[in-house]
């Protein structure tokens, strides 16, 4: 299996976290944004990250690729096997791709965007110094387009992005009830995707998704405003307790 991914995304750690769970090896080819578009259109004739290629069969969209793994390799189980818990679960994943990914990351972007070259050497982690000091430079030419992709249109954007950010907190808190998982007593696919795309939110760790720079006044900022709700803590917690470490072929 390989899979096509850009660092740093919520919907790409979807996919790493259900392979690593898993315990599927993979391997890895990363893109810097921008540049990721012409070679997954080759792939799949869309932009969309990520992309998991397995037996010559390009498969796009986080909730499509966890899907088929799941079909593929069942054990162990992302997906609760009472029917009304596994449509509970799965219209959590869905009200946490359609609804509060987008607006996370618009957030996120239209904050870090302001600070310097933090988006670029964010994105850049792992590359060589050479490819890091050239997407640096040119990333102010892109830096638009980023901003029209992914929403980011003013303050007027952002202020309702951040709200949607603050009600994916509370939606998580409300629905735990002190509880641990979201759904029936055992980790499944709600915990994971929730986790997954609150990710930006808390400052974790885990080598896959550990900002591992330094901050600027933005990021600080960023993460200050969420660190005291009790959903950054349950974050940390699914992070701790279930989300392995890569799985390499």
């Amino acid at each position: 299996m390989q899979l096509h991914q850009l660092p740093f995304s919520h919907y790409n750690e979807k996919v790493r976290w259900t392979l690593d769970y898993k315990q599927l090896p993979h391997e890895r080819v990363t893109y810097l944004p921008g540049l990721h578009m012409r070679p997954i259109r080759r792939l799949t004739g869309s932009t969309q990250t990520p992309v998991l290629v397995i037996d010559g069969e390009a498969l796009r969209g986080s909730a499509t690729i966890i899907d088929t793994l799941e079909r593929r390799h069942p054990s162990p189980a992302l997906y609760p096997e009472d029917p009304d818990a596994r449509a509970q679960a799965l219209a959590i994943q869905r009200r946490f791709d359609d609804e509060f990914a987008p607006a996370i990351r618009l957030a996120l972007f239209a904050e870090i965007l302001e600070d310097g070259a933090y988006f670029p050497d964010l994105f850049s982690l792992g590359k060589p110094w050479l490819v890091r000091a050239l997407y640096r430079l040119v990333f102010p030419l892109g830096a638009p387009t980023v901003r029209k992709v992914n929403g980011v249109t003013g303050p007027a954007a952002t202020v309702e992005a951040l709200a949607t950010t603050q009600a994916a907190l509370d939606f998580v808190d409300a629905l735990r009830g002190g509880r641990t998982y979201l759904v029936g007593e055992a980790f499944s696919i709600a915990d994971l995707a929730a986790a997954a795309i609150l990710m930006p939110t808390a400052d974790l760790r885990h080598p896959d998704v550990h900002r591992d720079l330094p901050k600027g006044e933005a990021i600080r900022a960023w993460e200050q405003r969420w660190a005291a709700h009790p959903t950054v803590r349950w974050v940390e917690l699914m992070y701790e307790r279930h989300r392995p470490l890569r799985q390499r072929r």
